[in-house]
């Protein structure tokens, strides 16, 4: 039986929903023969001016997993009740959580969020540093 493959492309017309779960692909951050350690996520994201109602709640839920497959972790909840506490609490747009996933070779990001429509997902950053393996010399 042959394999059934999904193929999506993007698109940058605007789709409005209050609800949405989106996939990053698997990102190896520069050598899959690496482990790498995570220090922390950010998300850049805003709410276009004039089309926030300030009533709807703004949650924002990021999941991760080190593999193509297997069960997400939980990474970071992100919360507000009106834009005011948004822009208060999230520095400006940009949320970030600080959490340390250690000795990992990639990473997959998940996010999903219960958002008013005019708000967005703008940059998605991840600081990380690669872990060298030490070298033992030959005893002389």
């Amino acid at each position: 039986m042959a394999k059934t493959t999904t193929v999506y492309n993007w698109d940058n017309t605007e789709a409005y929903s209050d609800n949405f779960s989106i996939s990053t692909r698997y990102y190896d951050l520069g050598d899959a023969s690496l482990l790498k350690t995570i220090y922390q996520i950010s998300l850049t994201t805003g709410l276009k001016a004039g089309q926030y109602d300030g009533g709807s709640p703004i949650v924002v839920d990021v999941y991760y997993r080190t593999s193509t497959n297997g069960s997400w972790g939980h990474y970071a909840l992100f919360s507000a009740t009106n834009v005011g506490t948004y822009l208060s609490n999230f520095n400006s747009k940009t949320i970030t959580k600080k959490k340390k996933l250690k000795k990992i070779p990639g990473i997959q990001l998940k996010i999903t969020a219960t958002v008013p429509e005019s708000f967005f997902i703008n940059d998605i950053s991840i600081e990380y540093r690669h872990l060298r393996r030490k070298a033992v010399g030959r005893p002389e």
